[in-house]
């Protein structure tokens, strides 16, 4: 009895010293973890984060999710295919009968703010990085141009939206208006097109990258949008005069493998020739330019578009 006694004094001294202990290593910053604090950092954490953006493009709701409602439901598009395919989800889009729980809008929703959050990242920690001052304002663009992408497809969808325009956000968002929506994106994009480099600046390495005729040519979508056809007319015709673009030799390429980042490309989704819903997409939903998607009955081949830029998945988020 007695030894059994001090077995559990020693237990409950033992116990009582290891409570500090126990405190310290619960405190400890995780490691091997990217976290908000540490990153990104560097030059290198700079272009990772910048890539980031990116990959939001090529995730499989960011195109799932949009072309019903901004193709489907207009008049460059139609359903397609056979009729029970993907009848309960694009079916609604055809026939004009969506409703507010519609599957679908929820992922694409999602997946918008997971860009907006990651270009928020780079435009909110990358000027405070010590690195070259004309890369540094080519990664801030990039992002610019990004989020102001993501808000477009937004803003055509719903009208006004959250702005997002931090990473520490507040809790509880308000819609802003229509006007306001548009004001952030075209000052993003305002804001790229100062300090993106035209096509031809850029090397092989970073083919599929946004640039200034990117930028002028949403910028010339945008205010058709807007009914604005004097700045619609005026950006247009910056991307016809810059020289960078012109029309494919061989028409079959303009929409083919052989045409990826050919010289009617002004801003193009890249992707792995992998079967993988977040590399690869059928002919149905190709990306090609700021979104929209080729159209076919019954066609599911797979188009295997060279990847544009060496992107990283081990990004925080």
């Amino acid at each position: 009895m007695k030894a059994k006694t001090s077995i559990l004094f020693i237990l409950a001294i033992s116990g009582l010293l290891a409570v500090p202990g126990c405190k310290k290593f619960l405190q400890k910053d995780l490691q091997g973890t990217m976290t908000q604090e540490s990153f990104p950092v560097s030059a290198s954490d700079a272009l990772l984060a910048t890539n980031a953006v990116y990959t939001t493009t090529r995730e499989w709701f960011y195109h799932s999710g949009g072309y019903p409602i901004l193709d489907i439901m207009s008049d460059d598009a139609r359903k397609g295919s056979n009729p029970q395919d993907q009848l309960n989800t694009v079916g609604p889009y055809d026939s004009f009968k969506i409703t507010t729980t519609q599957d679908g809008l929820d992922r694409w929703w999602d997946e918008m703010y997971v860009g907006i959050k990651r270009a928020n990242v780079v435009i909110e920690k990358v000027p405070l990085i010590s690195m070259d001052t004309a890369l540094q304002n080519r990664y801030l663009a990039e992002a610019h141009f990004l989020r102001g992408l993501f808000y477009f497809d937004m803003v055509r969808a719903w009208g006004g939206v959250p702005l997002v325009t931090t990473t520490t956000p507040p809790l509880k968002l308000t819609r802003a208006s229509e006007e306001a929506t548009y004001g952030l994106l075209l000052a993003d994009l305002q804001y790229a097109e100062s300090h993106l480099p035209l096509r031809s600046a850029y090397t092989s390495a970073d083919v599929g990258r946004a640039t200034r005729g990117a930028v002028e040519a949403l910028l010339a979508r945008v205010y058709l949008f807007r009914h604005d056809f004097q700045n619609a007319e005026k950006y247009a015709m910056l991307v016809i005069n810059s020289n960078q673009y012109s029309l494919e030799p061989n028409f079959i390429d303009a929409n083919g493998v052989n045409g990826n980042n050919g010289p009617e490309s002004i801003f193009e989704v890249g992707a792995l020739p992998i079967e993988d819903m977040k590399v690869a997409v059928t002919s149905m939903q190709t990306p090609r330019v700021f979104g929209e998607f080729q159209t076919g009955d019954g066609d599911s081949t797979v188009r295997l578009p060279r990847l544009p830029i060496p992107l990283n998945p081990a990004i925080p988020g």
